[in-house]
């Protein structure tokens, strides 16, 4: 019984090998493709990175009157941590506050002779707060101008941040339709190549398909060949391209720390940790169309 499937497979390593450059020239086209996939894959992943950096830049800040009690605040503090949209919360103290305030003015003489002058402390606890979602910052915002802190509380950050805020907005808006935009294009180019390098591998066989028909080999004989090479060049294309992805994230892996900071790195991970989706999805993927457009093409040359 495994007689015609172990003959078919060797049928298909047997052409798969005498038909060296026309395999070699399918194999490279897909691998190409693939590696676009991939580079369009890689921008998608290092414009979430980058979004992701912009978003941890969204906090709120808000300042506290300088009768304040530190433990007020702290009460503060622990309510606020457990609000849905918070993150995290930072309680600095007054001495904390002035320490900063001195470090960011010392090459300004005239601002710390001014502040000495005073004699005391004049700025109050304050809070800083991460966000877990940027969208969140505008209720939280208005919590502080609520009566119940607006005798306590000197300043915020609100105006601020609702302004970055309103631009993360519009870049992450403009980074999806452009990433959707690419994915479309990149999808459609993706399918000419290989439909065009299947049918040039299909015509480029075409006597020996109608020789096989005329000694009386049946339909599924003959297409079934040809089904299982598709299936081997989309697995030998998706390894090479996997592979030289991989090795070329680790050569500009400096790089990319430099241009995204320590999150740069994680590009690579993101392959790596993935590995077994996208190499699986490939295969799966570019099989299923190869064999597809195989059978497509296959089918004006099985009339004979």
């Amino acid at each position: 019984m495994l007689t015609t499937p172990l003959r078919l497979l060797k049928f298909a390593l047997q052409d798969f090998g005498r038909n060296i450059w026309l395999t070699t020239t399918t194999v490279v086209i897909l691998t190409l493709t693939l590696l676009s996939v991939h580079v369009l894959l890689a921008v998608n992943v290092a414009g979430q990175i980058a979004l992701h950096a912009l978003e941890s830049r969204v906090d709120l800040r808000v300042q506290f009157r300088s009768s304040i009690a530190e433990s007020e605040v702290d009460a503060t503090r622990i309510d606020l941590e457990q609000r849905e949209e918070v993150a995290s919360v930072e309680h600095r103290s007054r001495a904390q506050v002035l320490a900063e305030f001195r470090e960011l003015h010392r090459g300004n003489a005239d601002v710390l002779a001014a502040l000495d002058e005073l004699g005391e402390n004049p700025f109050g606890p304050e809070l800083r707060m991460q966000l877990r979602r940027p969208e969140d910052f505008p209720a939280l915002a208005r919590l502080f101008e609520e009566p119940a802190f607006a005798g306590r509380v000197a300043a915020t950050s609100a105006s601020d941040g609702r302004v970055l805020v309103e631009r993360l907005t519009v870049v992450t808006d403009r980074v999806r339709l452009v990433g959707m935009v690419m994915s479309a294009l990149s999808f459609a180019v993706t399918l000419l190549i290989i439909i065009n390098a299947m049918r040039i591998a299909t015509y480029a066989r075409r006597e020996e398909v109608g020789i096989m028909k005329l000694v009386g080999a049946t339909n599924w004989f003959v297409r079934t060949p040809f089904l299982i090479m598709g299936v081997l060049a989309s697995a030998l294309a998706t390894g090479l391209a996997y592979g030289i992805t991989t090795l070329v994230l680790r050569v500009i892996a400096p790089t990319l720390r430099e241009l995204l900071g320590p999150r740069g790195v994680d590009m690579v991970l993101f392959f790596r940790d993935h590995a077994g989706v996208i190499v699986g999805a490939e295969i799966l993927s570019l099989s299923l169309l190869t064999v597809f457009i195989s059978a497509l093409a296959l089918r004006r040359y099985l009339r004979v």
